[in-house]
């Protein structure tokens, strides 16, 4: 989804521990990614709220 979407690119390893997570809330899932890609949120506000409302469209609030 994010991949190719939003242009993310997440590691294989980072990838299995964000999936091994069995419950996301959409603010925690987008703030792990800007952690691992090194983005500040305050300051990439408005594509913050671009990947939460992507997960939340196809997920809900949880997953």
């Amino acid at each position: 989804m994010l991949r190719t979407d939003m242009g993310f690119m997440i590691y294989q390893e980072e990838e299995e521990r964000m999936t091994s997570n069995e419950n996301w809330l959409a603010n925690n899932f987008v703030q792990a990614i800007f952690e691992l890609e090194e983005l500040d949120p305050e300051y990439n506000l408005k594509l913050f709220r671009q990947v939460m409302k992507k997960f939340v469209d196809r997920f809900g609030n949880e997953l």
